[in-house]
């Protein structure tokens, strides 16, 4: 179609960036005005939840039971998904995993770097974040090229918030999953290991 090598490379960019913002606001509120700031001591020795993310979507397991979350759908993704996209997420006082999917329609090309890097800008960009540090990992998920992000991220108020997200172009699909904690948290990277290694395709 004219026009669609062109166009998609920032349509996947600004995906990232969206969901971003999204994630990174809304834990936010949540982890800056909760009453916690550390994940419960049993997190990681108690039976987590396993969720599939749509019908022909991919599976993960978490802390928490995630539940289906509406997210605003931005007018320049109109006509450019095969499927609805769907989201799950779950959030505590101390911490939260988000999971995402966005079908894109046959042929769209792939720009899996300006993604990352629109996650990193838009983290940047949300209200209230002072600074933010990040850093970049080549890795793979469901056997494709993936990109992990992990990011410091200083807020005007209360203590720095540490996000890690994985982003994946995969049979299609846009992936992404993250999951924030305070940046103090003790079990946070593994809690993120066993998020991340369980992701599957479902």
């Amino acid at each position: 179609m004219p026009g669609t090598s062109a166009s998609a490379p920032k349509i996947l960019r600004h995906v990232a960036a969206f969901l971003c913002a999204a994630i990174v606001g809304h834990f936010a509120v949540r982890l800056v005005f909760g009453g916690s700031q550390h994940l419960p001591t049993d997190i990681l020795s108690r039976p987590w939840t396993s969720t599939k993310l749509g019908i022909h979507g991919f599976q993960l397991d978490a802390p928490w039971k995630l539940e289906s979350v509406s997210m605003p759908f931005p007018a320049w993704l109109a006509g450019k998904l095969r499927d609805p996209d769907v989201h799950y997420g779950h959030i505590e006082d101390a911490g939260g995993v988000m999971a995402s999917r966005y079908p894109f329609s046959r042929g769209v090309p792939v720009d899996l770097d300006g993604a990352a890097n629109g996650m990193v800008e838009q983290m940047g960009k949300t209200p209230g974040t002072r600074r933010i540090e990040s850093r970049q990992r080549e890795t793979t998920l469901f056997g494709e090229r993936a990109i992990e992000v992990t990011s410091r991220i200083e807020r005007e108020k209360g203590a720095p918030l540490r996000a890690v997200g994985i982003v994946a172009f995969v049979g299609g699909d846009l992936v992404q999953v993250s999951v924030m904690t305070f940046e103090d948290e003790p079990r946070a990277e593994a809690v993120w290991r066993r998020v991340r290694d369980s992701i599957r395709e479902g």
